[in-house]
């Protein structure tokens, strides 16, 4: 595996692209394809596996991002407690189309490819932490990541690229997600060098204030060929104690073209308490439980309930 282009450093962001991946060029054409194939179906066949405020899992063209909507469509899949076919009181149960064989098969080999990569990717962190490689294996067995898929239809108002840190409001345009970080510890991102380019990074040396706050710029994040996009997660960010920062994006809408990607998170066993890893023993969070925490940030995602929990909640 190669890191092929560091986006952005440490302490403003860990945002990177990796090649020789191991993940099979013909896997992740198959993948995509039927992502496609997905989304192009009918209004009426989509909504027939709806997600809803008891199962997180599943299709929804509804989300809100820092209570702002997002211009998208997508599916979540996912594993409960390392189940692909399991149950869990916090996200639900995966959802397929009736029948479609192929779907899910081409789902399941791309998720548990992911998890594989994570694997690796963790290892690489826990190194990186002054910790045995295996520090975050306990995290694998039981582990509740997902794949979202993701349909940017072209928008008839998008916001423009320099638009300030803030969400607009729905008079000024829209945005295909609003500005936010990731939950969990990292995400592997598939995203097409010949679509448009839309992803962006909130470049900035203020990463120890609250979103709102910051200065800096947006940047936009130019996938290269046959690579995945990698950054961490709010949890990575309390286990390093800092060290590595969740860096703040978004996505912009495109007027004309249409856009596709699927991020994989991988997140904790829903009974993980995430702790920082402080060398000196100034530790800068308390723990933070995973299950509470994602259960919170999905309540954020589906309806207007105020205030999104954030890790600055957590700071000591």
């Amino acid at each position: 595996m190669l890191c092929s282009k560091s986006l952005m450093r440490q302490e403003t962001g860990v945002f990177f692209q990796v090649t020789n991946h191991g993940i099979p060029e013909e896997v992740i054409e198959r993948f995509d394809e039927e992502m496609k194939r997905f989304f192009a179906k009918d209004k009426e066949e989509k909504y027939k596996i709806k997600r809803n405020k008891e199962n997180s899992r599943g299709y929804f063209d509804d989300e809100l991002t820092k209570q702002t909507r997002d211009w998208k469509e997508c599916v979540d899949i996912g594993a409960q407690n390392g189940d692909f076919e399991g149950k869990s009181l916090i996200d639900g149960y995966n959802q397929w189309p009736q029948g479609d064989v192929k779907f899910k098969a081409a789902m399941k080999d791309y998720f548990d490819r992911c998890t594989s990569l994570s694997k690796s990717l963790l290892r690489a962190f826990a190194v990186c932490l002054g910790q045995q490689e295996q520090h975050f294996d306990k995290m694998l067995g039981e582990h509740t990541s997902y794949l979202r898929l993701n349909f940017y239809p072209p928008c008839p108002r998008p916001v423009d690229a320099d638009f300030p840190l803030r969400s607009p409001k729905e008079d000024e345009g829209f945005l295909a997600i609003n500005r936010h970080t990731d939950a969990g510890l990292l995400t592997i991102l598939r995203q097409q060098y010949d679509q448009p380019h839309s992803l962006q990074v909130f470049y900035t040396k203020d990463s120890d204030k609250d979103h709102e706050t910051r200065e800096g710029k947006w940047v936009v994040v130019h996938p290269t060929p046959a690579s995945l996009t990698i950054n961490i997660g709010d949890m990575m960010q309390v286990c390093s104690n800092d060290k590595f920062i969740a860096p703040l994006h978004r996505v912009l809408a495109n007027k004309d073209l249409p856009r596709y990607s699927a991020p994989y998170f991988f997140n904790p066993p829903y009974n993980e308490d995430c702790k920082p890893i402080a060398e000196d023993g100034r530790i800068k969070y308390r723990p933070v439980n995973w299950g509470e925490f994602r259960r919170r940030r999905f309540e954020g995602d589906f309806s207007d309930v105020g205030k999104e929990v954030q890790i600055s909640d957590y700071r000591l």
